[in-house]
């Protein structure tokens, strides 16, 4: 049974809204485990690996 969920921001559409995975584990670790191994198979996986961020989006 799952316990544990969270929602991942792993990119954002062209109009800037954010694309949000659901990720679960049955304990804190395979959360984490899941949260890493969504956002290294996101496009934000730049964000992480080399330290880039993505271009701040435009305040409305």
């Amino acid at each position: 049974m799952v316990k544990h969920r969270a929602r991942v921001c792993v990119g954002f559409n062209d109009d800037g809204s954010p694309v949000v995975q659901q990720v679960s584990g049955r304990t804190e670790i395979e959360l984490s485990d899941s949260i890493v191994r969504a956002i290294l198979n996101s496009a934000r996986r730049g964000e992480f690996v080399s330290g880039e961020a993505m271009e701040p989006l435009p305040v409305k």
